[in-house]
């Protein structure tokens, strides 16, 4: 059937394709579809009754027949690269998937068909890369999806050189501050040795030392939802995280709390700021040692139940110190410097008493 000498769409072939019913002349025909600018159209209007009459309803909500046709064109693609090799395992696929489409709407679909290319992609050989921030230090980092972030003192994080299978997923050991890329279509999983943080596009700050007895979990913005890291499927959820929130989770108890919290404390650090609203002296103790790379012992129990309230910046250790002495009994004692096998010196050594 023509117009003006131009060829139309054969829906035939169309239902054919989607039904995975169609022969390799219709495969040809389909791919030549869309060297056609002229056929755009007509396929669009073909793809969409196809779906119309699969769901038997006149309004596919969140249907974009745009995307639809960008998503088909790339299905076509991946079959003449892999079509030697995988055709029969596609094709059973591709026939599941039309039998339960009757329920979803067509993105679905082919972002279905892009998680499942995404599993084989995964059991390929795939090369990784560390970052690792020394004790006094931080350090930016860029993933290789272009999300950034920053790596706290004594952190280690580990991730692949491209990110092919269905997550984005990296290992921490220690603290970061995660500026992540949306892409609704390959979640962002930050694994940490208890807890998983799962995020389409957000800010948020992990704090996951494993010789600590918490690791904590705060949003700065967007949405997170939390797993156990056993959880190799995401199945059951710890909870999910609004923005100005904290979930904290208690290694020895094997329990969790969430709740708000100053967003500014928390990740000023990343800017090179060392803030205390309160803090219990057992916290900032751990937080110097880090930040410093030293060793501070609490010689006092009860030492540890103080609050200081402060702000530092570019200040050292012996001025921290000062103003720890000026606004509370605190007694400092330096303690000499152990000298190491290979005649370095080790850490510096202070105690703490009342």
């Amino acid at each position: 059937m023509s117009i003006n000498g131009k060829k139309e769409i054969d829906k035939e072939v169309v239902d054919r394709y989607l039904n995975s019913k169609g022969t390799e002349e219709d495969r040809e025909k389909m791919a030549g579809y869309f060297d056609s600018n002229e056929k755009t159209s007509a396929l669009k209007k073909a793809s969409f009754d196809f779906w119309e009459k699969s769901t038997g309803e006149e309004d596919l909500a969140g249907y974009d027949e745009g995307r639809v046709l960008d998503r088909l064109n790339h299905l076509l693609r991946l079959e003449d690269a892999k079509r030697a090799q995988e055709k029969r395992k596609k094709l059973k696929w591709f026939t599941y998937a039309s039998r339960i489409a009757a329920g979803l709407f067509i993105p679905l679909l082919f972002f279905s068909y892009l998680q499942w290319s995404g599993f084989f992609e995964n059991q390929q050989t795939v090369a990784y890369s560390s970052i690792y921030s020394p004790l006094g230090a931080r350090t930016q980092f860029q993933l290789p999806d272009g999300s950034e972030g920053w790596l706290n003192g004594g952190s280690s994080l580990h991730f692949p050189a491209t990110f092919s299978g269905r997550y984005r997923e990296v290992q921490l050991d220690g603290e970061a501050y995660f500026d992540v890329l949306s892409n609704p279509e390959k979640p962002f999983v930050v694994t940490t040795n208890e807890i998983k943080v799962v995020a389409l596009g957000t800010s948020f700050n992990v704090n996951a030392y494993a010789e600590d007895e918490t690791s904590n979990i705060l949003l700065e913005s967007g949405k997170v939802a939390l797993f156990k890291s056993d959880d190799d499927g995401l199945h059951n959820t710890l909870g999910r995280l609004d923005t100005g929130y904290q979930f904290t989770y208690f290694k020895e108890l094997d329990s969790h709390q969430t709740k708000a919290v100053d967003i500014y404390k928390s990740t000023a650090w990343k800017e090179g700021l060392l803030v205390f609203r309160e803090d219990l002296m057992v916290d900032i103790v751990d937080r110097l040692n880090r930040w410093y790379n030293v060793e501070i012992t609490i010689k006092d129990k009860r030492l540890e139940t103080y609050t200081f309230r402060a702000t530092f910046q570019d200040e050292t250790l012996d001025e921290v110190l000062k103003l720890l002495k000026l606004s509370s009994p605190i007694k400092v004692e330096e303690v000499g410097r152990e000298i190491l096998k290979d005649n370095t010196f080790g850490k510096r050594k202070i105690n703490l008493s009342l």
